[in-house]
């Protein structure tokens, strides 16, 4: 019933991030909605960053293809990533995997991740380079699965961290409030978000993407 539940909260967000990104028919759009159903679920609870990753499979409905204690030992780096640390390097280890082309993709979010002025200026790149990566990206190459999947996760995080700022001065909202932050923390968050799906897709995990993305968020977006 909780895992029904959370697929309808899904379909719920999903609906209300940005549909004009949906008809640019990004084959990989089901990364950045289970993230931002995952990462409700965990910030909803107030779930602490220590805890993440049990509560994803105990309450959150997240089934990992590997054992409980594996999935912690393979995805314990999220509890420390870098938000400071350009997308581009989190994913040098991972490089020859790339084309130029998509690789330059990572380069590109974090042009726009430095430079965006505002989250509204931000959502508008974003779409833009969504746009380019599914017209021009072969979706069969792993490559360019990886960079569909990371703007899809970003245009969601970015959705939904823009829905929380425009919340934030009501009273004990979740557990950060972005408007404290600005744009460039915003930003920072998102592209973590963006890494954790890119470097799990990278280790040969894409399933487990989106709800280890959501743990990245979760664990960033309470240390800021």
């Amino acid at each position: 019933m909780r895992y029904k539940t959370l697929i309808a909260s899904a379909l719920l967000l999903a609906a209300g991030c940005g549909g004009s990104a949906f008809a640019a028919g990004n084959p990989q759009d089901r990364v950045g909605v289970q993230h931002n159903m995952y990462l409700d679920c965990l910030r909803s609870n107030r779930v602490p960053i220590e805890d993440m990753l049990d509560y994803l499979v105990g309450q959150c409905g997240y089934k990992p293809e590997m054992s409980m204690e594996q999935f912690r030992k393979t995805f314990e780096w999220t509890y420390d990533l870098d938000p400071t640390l350009p997308l581009a390097k989190h994913m040098d280890p991972y490089r020859t995997q790339f084309s130029e082309r998509e690789y330059r993709f990572f380069q590109r979010i974090d042009e726009v991740n430095a430079k965006a002025g505002s989250l509204e200026n931000a959502a508008a790149l974003y779409e833009r380079l969504e746009q380019e990566a599914v017209a021009t990206l072969d979706p069969r190459s792993k490559g360019a699965a990886n960079v569909l999947a990371s703007l899809s996760v970003g245009r969601h995080s970015l959705a939904y961290w823009t829905k929380v700022e425009g919340e934030s001065g009501a009273a004990g909202n979740g557990l950060v409030t972005t408007a404290r932050w600005g744009w460039g923390k915003v930003l920072a968050v998102v592209g973590a978000d963006i890494a954790g799906a890119a470097i799990t897709t990278g280790m040969g995990l894409a399933p487990a993407a989106g709800a280890v993305a959501a743990g990245a968020s979760n664990a960033v977006s309470q240390a800021m």
